[in-house]
């Protein structure tokens, strides 16, 4: 195999790498938005998610980085 061709390959399987790496985070962050929704259900924590209109990760993720 061609020295050139075999760094190419390290670099696709780096960038594959890379992208699986990030939708494992994503997914983890995910899950574990949802089990801290579902521990919270029957706190006055997730009224005052509501109320504040920011009960879906994407919300809560705008509001917790605009007010640190």
């Amino acid at each position: 195999m061609h020295h050139k061709h075999k760094l190419d390959d390290s670099l696709v399987s780096s960038d594959r790498s890379n992208e699986i790496d990030t939708l494992d985070v994503e997914q983890i962050i995910s899950n574990a938005y949802d089990q801290a929704i579902h521990v919270v259900q029957h706190s006055k924590m997730l009224d005052v998610l509501y109320q504040h209109d920011i009960i879906n990760l994407k919300e809560l993720s705008a509001f917790v980085f605009d007010n640190l």
